[in-house]
């Protein structure tokens, strides 16, 4: 593969050079630098017997949140990968890669030799049946009903199409703040009635909290605690007791950790087009990202939440 380039005019005349760069067959996609964790990787068994562990010097209260949020993510970090790799190609497995490195040392000695084409193209025909099987599997296996990030993140992945980095918004944080305070005031008043049910006061059990988590979903976004439905789901028996008793110290002494009550305002643009006159902040609409304990309590159906 060739890429055209026009230079700069040569100085005093009107000529300008061309130059050519040869490139090879097969290029990696190029993606910025983000880390991420691989739970496919994973080593849960270590993480659950670490967490289960530490968790006992712990008291479950509000204020304490912070410190068991810390624990959850250094215990996570320890048997969690967490990279990133900013070079890919898309369908190449680990018994192509011999042959992959083969061509480009052929190619940097000569491009434009014929075994350097014929090593390409034998290359090339792998990657494609590789893909080729991640395709019938995804069909295969894929539910787009219930969540199709998979499936896209897959269709992407084997067209090729490198990931970009996020545009700046041209909005400031004072006009979202402004925005939301208008959001909040619909001009009606509701007020709240509570009954004398004894619901509102009975403690929480286990079967709720693991209804609740069971009904997580993976791959959300995370909140400002920085812990993961994946985590979560993977929490051992003294994890998940501390959770428990944690809810009904809130319950009892009707307290909350402070950072379950902020959550990260993401503003998304509107698709559509834009009329001129409109304002920049109406351009966008606003998404809040709670974190993953208050969704736990609010997946299943509490008395308190």
């Amino acid at each position: 593969m060739c890429k055209k380039i026009v230079l700069d005019p040569v100085p005093q005349t009107q000529h300008r050079p061309i130059s050519i760069h040869v490139n090879t067959v097969i290029s990696p996609n190029i993606v910025p630098f983000q880390r991420h964790f691989n739970y496919k990787k994973a080593d849960w068994n270590g993480f659950t017997k670490e967490l289960d562990q530490r968790v006992k010097i712990i008291t479950p209260t509000p204020d304490n949140y912070d410190t068991f949020a810390q624990l959850v993510s250094k215990t996570a970090r320890r048997h969690i990968p967490r990279g990133c790799r900013v070079e890919y190609i898309p369908g190449l497995s680990k018994e192509c890669a011999e042959e992959y490195q083969e061509y480009v040392t052929m190619f940097e000695a000569d491009p434009f030799a014929k075994e350097t084409t014929a090593k390409g193209a034998t290359v090339m025909e792998s990657i494609s049946k590789e893909r080729n099987k991640t395709w019938h599997t995804l069909i295969e296996s894929a539910d787009m009903t219930r969540n199709s990030k998979k499936a896209w993140s897959t269709i992407r992945k084997l067209q090729g199409d490198p990931t970009t980095a996020p545009q700046q918004p041209k909005v400031t944080p004072n006009q979202v703040a402004h925005q939301l305070l208008l959001n909040g005031r619909s001009g009606k008043k509701h007020k709240t009635k509570y009954s004398g049910d004894p619901g509102f006061t009975k403690p929480f059990t286990m079967q709720e909290l693991e209804a609740g988590i069971a009904k997580l979903q993976p791959g959300k976004a995370i909140g400002l605690d920085n812990i993961a439905s994946e985590q979560l789901k993977n929490f051992g028996p003294e994890a998940t007791k501390w959770l428990l008793q944690l809810y009904d110290t809130c319950r009892r002494s009707h307290r909350l950790p402070k950072i379950w009550k902020k959550s990260h305002i993401i503003g998304l643009l509107k698709s559509g087009k834009i009329h001129p006159s409109q304002r920049v902040i109406d351009q966008y609409r606003f998404s809040a990202i709670p974190t993953i304990y208050s969704n736990a309590s609010c997946s299943t159906d509490w008395h308190l939440w």
